[in-house]
């Protein structure tokens, strides 16, 4: 989901591959990012992790790098397409921090930030921080705070339904809008971009879905059809 314009960066959480893998993730409610509650409880919206990458892969639409950390793997993705695994061989460990996303079932992270770690003394120093965040975390009350959520992505997708034409509120900043314009023409094959640009009635349109590529949050899906992560 997109963040708002007055809305502050989410902290970039130490974790495990595992934590984001076994969680639930809540997609996009309102103005606030998508996250995954793990299993203890814990809140993650942007993972910082530490591992080795096993392959590299390039597509039309994406390039990516599977991560491994000995509790799992896990595939970080970049859609702006400027080679930004082009420095970071397979082998490599590397400090990762990205937002968790999904689609077609598929858990990933959505890349921001990588560096290669030389000191190996960093993998022990990471599981020794995991280890004292899992004992010191208090865990809340995880079944009402699910149920909480899913009575509002109900709400969201009842909504959804009704809603046949597309309405842009006032209060939203361009990059929300353009994201929700997006979704709600998007029958299944993308929306047609001149279609987006048209309703979104932005001087700066093809800036804003530009950005909206970059961040992970659409992807061009064929030349001149634009699609939500979701």
């Amino acid at each position: 989901m997109i963040e708002s314009e007055t809305q502050k960066r989410q902290i970039a959480q130490k974790c495990s591959i595992i934590e984001l893998l076994e969680g639930t993730l809540v997609k996009d409610l309102g103005f606030e990012p998508s996250y995954v509650i793990t299993k203890q409880g814990r809140k993650i919206a942007r993972g910082n992790i530490l591992g080795v990458i096993v392959s590299k892969t390039n597509t039309d639409f994406y390039e990516s790098i599977l991560m491994d950390d000995n509790t799992g793997r896990i595939s970080i993705k970049s859609f702006d397409k400027k080679k930004v695994f082009e420095t970071l061989p397979v082998g490599a460990v590397i400090l990762l921090v990205g937002r968790v996303r999904e689609y077609n079932s598929e858990r990933y992270i959505a890349y921001e930030i990588a560096k290669i770690i030389t000191n190996m003394q960093f993998l022990e120093l990471r599981k020794l921080e995991l280890e004292l965040i899992k004992k010191t975390f208090t865990p809340t009350k995880i079944v009402e705070k699910n149920e909480k959520i899913n009575s509002q992505e109900e709400f969201i997708q009842e909504e959804i339904i009704l809603n046949t034409d597309t309405v842009l509120d006032e209060d939203k900043g361009p990059v929300q809008k353009m994201y929700e314009i997006i979704k709600e023409i998007d029958k299944g094959q993308g929306a047609d971009y001149e279609e987006i640009l048209k309703l979104a009635k932005m001087t700066n349109g093809e800036e804003v879905i530009m950005n909206l590529i970059k961040n992970g949050d659409v992807f061009e899906v064929k030349p001149g059809k634009i699609k939500v992560l979701d």
